[in-house]
């Protein structure tokens, strides 16, 4: 997802949660004017805002913030479990820096492996 598509989506949460953009920024410990430039599609925040803004909005950490969760394949959510926080926020920070063509080639990688693994 792009920075443009990422300010849209999160404009549309907020809006949606009849949130203003001054009570999401004080939630989540930003300026205003911080929280504007994610909107506007200016930047891209890190893993950790993400996180934070995915609690305040109510929404999956993943899929809050991309037409597709790069881990929804995942039949056993338990699998998840497993996971380290740190290496969880990792991936997500590395996945978010990723072209929207090179996030659908590692999506698709991601699918064809857990395939792999089920046989």
């Amino acid at each position: 997802m792009n920075q443009q598509d990422f300010g849209l989506r999160l404009t549309k949460l907020r809006i949606s949660r009849n949130l203003t953009q001054s009570q999401i920024s004080n939630k989540i410990g930003l300026s205003r004017q911080a929280y504007i430039n994610y909107e506007k599609g200016r930047c891209m925040p890190s893993a950790e805002i993400i996180a934070k803004l995915s609690q305040v909005l109510g929404v999956d950490l993943m899929e809050s913030l991309y037409d597709h969760s790069p881990l929804s394949f995942v039949d056993n959510k338990e699998r998840l479990s497993t996971m380290n926080r740190d290496d969880y926020f990792s991936i997500l920070e590395l996945y978010s820096r990723l072209s929207p063509l090179n996030q659908k080639r590692i999506f698709t990688l991601m699918n064809l492996m857990v395939k792999g693994d089920d046989d």
